[in-house]
């Protein structure tokens, strides 16, 4: 039997640590270390939003604050991604939660 991810709960799960844990990154997750034991693929940009995406004609799963769309969460200075990148403490943990509680 081949496991599979749940990448709306993993999603949940990785965000919601980041945002109780806002001076770590993506990359910090312990969860990524689980799904690595498991021989399950690591998504695509450390992102399981960006995993669905990719399959289902890139419209992103996730309300960023912006317009839907491809990599916008990135590259758009407005969205709740990008400004988690710019930020610190509680204010990098409000838009962590905010994004771990976008999927629609």
């Amino acid at each position: 039997m081949k496991l599979k991810l749940d990448y709306k709960k993993c999603h949940e799960g990785l965000w919601g640590w980041l945002a109780k844990n806002p001076d770590k990154e993506k990359e910090d997750w312990p969860g990524f270390k689980t799904i690595d034991k498991f021989n399950l693929d690591i998504p695509f940009h450390l992102c399981f939003a960006c995993e669905i995406g990719f399959k289902y004609d890139c419209i992103c799963p996730v309300d960023f604050g912006v317009e839907d769309g491809f990599i916008v969460c990135k590259n758009d200075q407005n969205s709740y991604y990008y400004k988690w990148l710019i930020t610190h403490g509680q204010e990098r943990s409000q838009y962590a939660k905010l994004i771990a509680n976008g999927w629609k």
